[in-house]
């Protein structure tokens, strides 16, 4: 019963339903259960970095090296995965580049001009 809290399914439907159409809410109910385990371990991940920062800088002043995140973990993953996904698309253009330039050089060895005496 617990798998039908809040997602649109009466106890009479859960009475007279098989299995398989069952399935799809208890689905949804271990996803909502994963989302709040995932939330509850960031929340102490934050915390966990909150703490650190204050001793550190409490402990060491001027000196201290940890910083609290500037930005939340989702969006600098984001930025991360971007930033990295653009690096190796440039990389690609930039192997492209490299071999038409090797062709041209080929090209210009087998084929030379009418005025070259090579």
């Amino acid at each position: 019963m617990l798998c039908t809290k809040d997602y649109g399914i009466s106890i009479t439907e859960l009475d007279w339903s098989c299995p398989a159409e069952i399935e799809p809410y208890t689905k949804m109910y271990e996803l909502m259960e994963r989302k709040a385990d995932e939330h509850a371990w960031l929340h102490g991940q934050y915390v966990y970095e909150g703490m650190l920062t204050a001793l550190d800088q409490g402990f060491s002043g001027k000196k201290a090296k940890m910083k609290y995140p500037e930005k939340p973990y989702s969006i600098k993953a984001r930025e991360d995965k971007g930033q990295i996904e653009y690096d190796e698309k440039m990389n690609k253009v930039k192997g492209i580049f490299m071999q038409l330039g090797v062709m041209k050089a080929n090209f210009e060895l087998t084929h030379p001009k009418e005025g070259d005496a090579s």
